[in-house]
């Protein structure tokens, strides 16, 4: 009849519609498999690279950009959810440490471990500290490796920076008037009211 014929397409149809998204799945899976698979490929080839030139600082700014992009990885992956301690968040904090323990006369590489902690607490891994950023360009002079002014001058004015755009971003988080503190660029525009606007006419 024409109703069984009926039954018989709805259901082939939505068996069908399964499939294809069981498939979707298996791609899907496969897919982020064989990016696992080159990504843990990579840090692999620099860690044996580092063991054998840990003093290059080419190879350490390569592997820190690397490992920059992982994480951001992490975090669209994560949408929302905070990171916490990831793998790959741990090893960016350890390779940061390594590099400038190895090159102690690069201000390339103290700044981008400055870098890391800004963009580990933005991803949940840590929390942001002002005094963590300060210490990094503390160490960098201090240790005495860094005989140029010029490079203890951009380690010092990087590390300002760091904690002038961390201040902005949090002076910037909207109210719970604007709907939830939802975080602004602080050189975005601000919604203004229909009073504040005629205050300033009035003004004017």
């Amino acid at each position: 009849s024409n109703r069984a014929r009926k039954a018989d397409n709805n259901l082939s149809q939505g068996m069908s519609g399964e499939k294809k998204d069981d498939e979707a799945k298996s791609e899907e899976e496969e897919l982020k498999n064989e990016k696992d698979m080159f990504n843990s490929l990579a840090i692999s080839v620099y860690e044996r690279g580092l063991s054998e030139c840990p003093t290059v600082e080419s190879l350490w700014v390569s592997y820190l950009q690397c490992m920059f992009r992982l994480v951001d990885q992490d975090r669209q992956a994560a949408g929302c959810i905070p990171l916490g301690q990831s793998r790959h968040a741990s090893l960016l904090k350890s390779a940061c440490a390594r590099s400038v323990r190895n090159c102690p006369y690069s201000a390339r590489l103290f700044c981008m471990k400055m870098k890391s902690l800004a963009i580990l607490a933005q991803v949940g891994a840590t929390v942001f500290d002002p005094d963590e950023i300060m210490a990094v360009a503390t160490e960098a002079v201090n240790d005495g490796f860094m005989a140029s002014p010029e490079a203890q001058l951009e380690v010092h004015l990087n590390a300002l920076r760091h904690v002038q755009r961390r201040i902005m971003a949090l002076s910037c988080t909207s109210s719970p008037e604007e709907g939830g503190a939802q975080p602004r660029a602080y050189d975005a525009s601000e919604p203004m009211d229909k009073s504040t606007k005629k205050k300033r006419r009035n003004r004017d």
